[in-house]
């Protein structure tokens, strides 16, 4: 059962529910990759991440981070990182993900984001961040990136890119860079996903929608 590979810990709390999102009851009996595969059938593509298995991990200074409650979203919690005061580069203060697939040239990447800014920028009244799957080393050559402007609300965030060469997942990481601003900004569930090739990204969703 896909239960067994979920530690007690904030990755298990925070993915425990994403099956009432795409998938029936029944997944409860299917093998972790046969969950995966089912997720991304439901959300139209092949998984890149492990939504199962999401180790929230941020890098950079001033910063604290925790987990909170947040009853609007699927899992019922979020993973807070308050930005104490703001840095010269957005990657500052940097959130890492890890993928467990790679892509060849040509696959379309769609990344899915649930997020908000609990205490949006003073100055701007929003919050920002710089969603960005690239290298995880120099050159840090970026396969799809956008600054996303975050409300106070939740909305579902897409960030869209097409691979320009063939890359294994281990040399691949999605960032999440808040530290351009003063801010305190929520993470909820994200799906990196493989669209597949001669896909038009002008086709693909790119407007944030919100959570109602």
């Amino acid at each position: 059962m896909w239960r067994k590979y979920l530690a007690l810990s904030t990755s298990a709390v925070l993915a425990s529910t994403l099956l009432a999102f795409a998938i029936p009851a029944a997944a409860q009996e299917m093998s972790e990759a046969e969950v995966l595969k089912a997720y991304g059938d439901a959300l139209g593509g092949d998984m890149l991440n492990n939504p199962l298995n999401v180790r929230w991990k941020t890098k950079g200074k001033d910063k604290k981070t925790k987990v909170v409650k947040a009853s609007e979203i699927q899992g019922q919690y979020a993973y807070q990182v308050k930005v104490k005061k703001s840095h010269p580069n957005p990657w500052d203060v940097s959130i890492n993900n890890p993928l467990v697939k790679g892509l060849r040239s040509g696959d379309a990447v769609q990344i899915m984001l649930w997020a908000r800014a609990s205490t949006p920028n003073e100055a701007s009244g929003a919050g920002v961040v710089q969603v960005r799957l690239q290298l995880i080393a120099a050159p840090y050559t970026g396969v799809a990136e956008s600054m996303v402007t975050l409300s106070e609300n939740w909305q579902l965030h897409y960030v869209n890119g097409i691979a320009k060469q063939d890359y294994k997942a281990k040399d691949l990481v999605l960032a999440f860079n808040i530290g351009k601003v003063k801010q305190t900004v929520e993470f909820g569930q994200f799906y990196v996903l493989n669209k597949g090739q001669n896909v038009d990204l002008g086709a693909l969703p790119t407007k944030s929608v919100d959570l109602n």
